[in-house]
C-alpha cells in the first residue's frame, strides 16, 4: 500500500493578516499530489475578508481540497481544538497528517 498524506490548516482573516495563504495551500496540493488531500478550515473570519471566496474558488480546480467551518472563540487555545476538528475529519483515511499555518509555504528545499 502507498502511503498517502493529508495537510490542514486553517485561517481567520487571512486577508487583513495578509498571509500567503494561496501558496500555502497550493504548495500543500503539491506535496500531497492525486492521492492526499489538503484539509482547510475558515475560522469566523469577518463578513468584508475576501480569503474564503478566494480558497472556494481554488476548491473548484483542486477536488482533493476540502473546506470545513469553525469558531475562532477569544483564546489562543481555540487552535488546539481547531486542530483535532480537523484531524477527526480527516479521520484514519490517510497514512499520515501534516499541519501546515497559513503563512507557511512549501518549498523543495524544506
Amino acid at each position: 500500500m502507498t502511503p498517502t498524506l493529508a495537510v490542514y490548516l486553517f485561517g481567520h482573516n487571512l486577508e487583513k493578516i495578509r498571509y500567503p495563504y494561496i501558496a500555502s495551500i497550493e504548495s500543500a496540493l503539491d506535496l500531497v499530489g492525486e492521492c492526499g488531500a489538503v484539509f482547510y478550515a475558515e475560522c469566523d473570519s469577518d463578513p468584508d475578508d475576501t480569503a474564503w471566496e478566494q480558497i472556494y474558488e481554488l476548491r473548484r480546480k483542486h477536488p482533493n481540497l476540502h473546506l470545513l467551518k469553525s469558531a475562532w472563540g477569544t483564546h489562543h487555545t481555540i487552535q488546539a481544538h481547531i486542530a483535532n476538528f480537523l484531524l477527526d475529519s480527516i479521520g484514519q483515511d490517510y497514512t499520515y497528517a501534516l499541519k501546515l499555518d497559513a503563512d507557511e509555504v512549501i518549498h523543495d528545499a524544506s
